[in-house]
């Protein structure tokens, strides 16, 4: 999206802490970071913390579902869409993609 410079900023959302922390290595290492907004939450129905379990074998398969009792889960801010619009006050959303 940014090589595309159709936007003024991205918000990217990233709720998993070491997926987070790799998201901001690597915009800060393509020179992105000032153009990038990396939000650590969760979009959700419900306001408050979610827990979100982890997947041992894929980074990218982290979810809101407990597939396992013994899941490693890390407790995240889950905002609602027009919550997380207002508290980052985002007013001219051109386009979302999830």
């Amino acid at each position: 999206m940014h090589l595309h410079k159709c936007f003024k900023k991205i918000y990217a959302i990233e709720p998993e802490f070491n997926n987070n922390r790799l998201l901001l290595q690597n915009l800060k290492g393509n020179n992105l970071i000032k153009k990038t907004k990396v939000l650590k939450l969760i979009i959700s129905n419900v306001l408050g913390n979610e827990k979100l379990f982890k997947d041992n074998n894929n980074s990218g398969a982290h979810s809101l579902l407990n597939k396992n009792l013994d899941q490693e889960y890390e407790l995240v801010e889950a905002l609602t869409p027009q919550q997380s619009l207002k508290q980052y006050q985002i007013d001219d959303l051109g386009f979302t993609f999830f």
